[in-house]
């Protein structure tokens, strides 16, 4: 299954940002406060605006043969429970999965895995799997969903985990101001 540009992108240009840190750049103007003057300002100083629960959350449509998938979740950050709200179609019917069990797997590069089964939709057609991500970085995801409708596997490609809000804030601007597909 082929991943659009767009996620590519909203993977892969936030974690870039969040290993290359921020781009201190100077101030131009009379009244130009400077990126490194907003970081050193500490706490009253937050040049980011919104806090990791006021973000956009990431959306993403996913098809396989057998399924249609919308998902939308919060800028992950590691340590921090993040709720992926998961909406599962049977496209040979166009029902909603209205059973069985949805499970999020998810392994990082350094090994770290996570592993979440939900053994019920929350309403017809949704799951809320819940998972804290233990460190930063990329992992591989997938979904698997089993019941008497469909079984199947979705490729859900990479998840981008920040190690802190800023770098999500960070990511946040970046997409923002990215072009959809």
């Amino acid at each position: 299954m082929r991943v659009s540009l767009f996620v590519i992108a909203a993977t892969i240009v936030p974690w870039s940002m969040t290993i290359t840190g921020c781009a201190r750049q100077p101030a131009s103007g009379p009244d130009a406060t400077s990126h490194s003057a907003e970081h050193d300002a500490g706490a009253g100083g937050d040049h980011h605006g919104p806090d990791a629960e006021e973000l956009a959350p990431i959306s993403v449509t996913l098809f396989t043969p057998k399924v249609e998938l919308f998902i939308e979740f919060p800028l992950l950050i590691q340590g921090e429970m993040a709720t992926f709200l998961a909406h599962l179609t049977v496209l040979a019917t166009g029902e909603p999965v209205r059973s069985g069990t949805l499970i999020l797997e998810a392994q990082g590069a350094d090994g770290k895995s996570v592993r979440v089964q939900v053994d019920a939709p929350a309403r017809d057609g949704l799951f809320k799997p819940e998972a804290v991500f233990p460190a930063a970085g990329s992992y591989a995801a997938k979904l698997i969903v089993r019941c008497d409708q469909v079984e199947d596997t979705i490729d859900l490609d990479e998840l981008v985990v920040h190690s802190d809000v800023h770098g999500a804030q960070h990511a946040a601007e970046a997409l923002a101001g990215a072009d959809p597909p």
